[in-house]
């Protein structure tokens, strides 16, 4: 495996691993898929989706907070769902909109879909090693990799990121076709 692919899953698995234990309640086990988030009305229970146009706190005529669809059972209430900010006075709308966009059940399909991007890439590379090498499979090769070059552009600010993997720098100019 090189190095790239290397450390696209291990970010890929930092992530995952963070956005697990967000789903997690208590000590109990995480939500499957990752805990769905979105803002309710704290007095009744309705589900509230920010504005991108107001300016402001969330919650200047109700009082919000940041709750998981999913629920859990309780000792005493009945099932309630896992409070994540339990009141929004001092949240932004476009903070609280980014939230609940990316929720941990939104992360969690991210990551499953990169690591199936470096699933794919990885057969190319086999495929193109088991190959005569024509200008077709070099061609598809390095499309594919400028693809994970591009994937791993957010982690650029990561300590063990190399600056020849930007798809800027790092990719040879493609093979000319007759």
């Amino acid at each position: 495996m090189d190095a790239l692919v290397q450390f696209l899953r291990a970010r890929l698995d930092e992530d995952a691993a963070w956005a697990t234990e967000a789903s997690r309640r208590d000590e109990g086990a995480p939500v499957p898929g990752g805990a769905h988030w979105q803002w309710e009305d704290g007095e009744t229970d309705e589900v509230i989706t920010p504005d991108l146009s107001a300016k402001g706190p969330l919650d200047e005529d109700v009082a919000l907070s940041l709750r998981s669809r999913e629920t859990w059972p309780t000792g005493s209430v009945g099932e309630l769902p896992q409070f994540a900010i339990h009141t929004a006075e001092d949240v932004p709308v476009a903070v609280g909109g980014h939230i609940v966009r990316h929720d941990p059940a939104r992360v969690l399909a991210e990551v499953d879909a990169k690591r199936q991007a470096l699933d794919h890439y990885e057969r190319t590379q086999q495929h193109l090693a088991k190959s005569d090498g024509g200008d077709d499979y070099v061609f598809a090769e390095g499309a594919v990799r400028k693809q994970i070059q591009y994937m791993a552009l957010p982690y650029a600010d990561h300590p063990d990121y190399r600056t020849e993997w930007r798809p800027w720098i790092a990719i040879p100019p493609f093979p000319q076709r007759p």
